[in-house]
């Protein structure tokens, strides 16, 4: 399943990525009644994440995952409620990211509490709240210091740092994080992403494409 998400990640949109989403759809899709139900609940999760990528609505199969296991301390549920920031309105995934972050700093679960604070931003960014996104966006570049994201795609941090310091008009701190994040992005491009995908990296996965769109435009003002 790792290895499914690896390639749809790369891909992005488009055409080849739309193609392989489908794949991965229809192998998600398949009954695994033997898998536990941690396990289940995170590939309910994606499902839903790639319904909405395909066009579709997810939501309701986010909202499912997320009463595969109704327990608010397990980890499983956590990591779904991560997943589901993307699908639910932008006020309820604040809030679920900032509980996230919350509960994942308090259980020394940094990687996972990275991943919360950078989506409570996001979700906050996307209310037209950058103040309230500034104090996530700054917890997430610290720990990003020591710490690894879980679950979850690290040059998305850059971009979310970049778009709150610009709304912020703190026009330095933008362009440190857009530069920050585009050599991410080339050294990933250049070391790890296999020949036949590198295109498909830079110009549809999304993030990719949006953080050096933002860092190409930087430059020319």
């Amino acid at each position: 399943m790792r290895a499914v998400f690896a390639v749809t990640g790369l891909l992005g949109v488009g055409d080849e990525g739309h193609e392989h989403r489908a794949r991965a759809l229809h192998l998600l899709a398949t009954e695994r009644p033997d898998l536990p139900r941690g396990v289940a609940m995170i590939r309910l999760a994606h499902r839903a994440e790639l319904e909405a990528q395909l066009g579709r609505d997810g939501l309701a199969l986010m909202r499912e995952a997320l009463r595969v296991i109704p327990n608010a301390d397990d980890i499983y549920h956590r990591i779904t409620s991560l997943f589901a920031t993307r699908l639910v309105p932008p006020d309820e995934g604040e809030a679920l990211a900032t509980h996230l972050a919350l509960w994942a700093t308090t259980r020394e679960r940094y990687g996972v509490a990275l991943s919360g604070h950078v989506r409570a931003g996001a979700c906050a960014l996307a209310l037209g709240a950058p103040a309230r996104a500034l104090p996530h966006v700054e917890a997430a570049l610290h720990l990003a210091r020591q710490y690894l994201p879980d679950s979850f795609y690290l040059p998305e941090m850059w971009l979310v740092a970049a778009q709150t310091y610009a709304a912020l008009e703190r026009s330095g701190d933008a362009r440190r994080a857009m530069a920050d994040g585009q050599a991410w992005i080339g050294r990933t491009h250049d070391t790890q992403v296999p020949a036949e995908f590198r295109d498909s990296f830079l110009q549809r996965n999304p993030v990719n494409r949006e953080l050096l769109a933002l860092a190409s435009r930087a430059v020319t003002q």
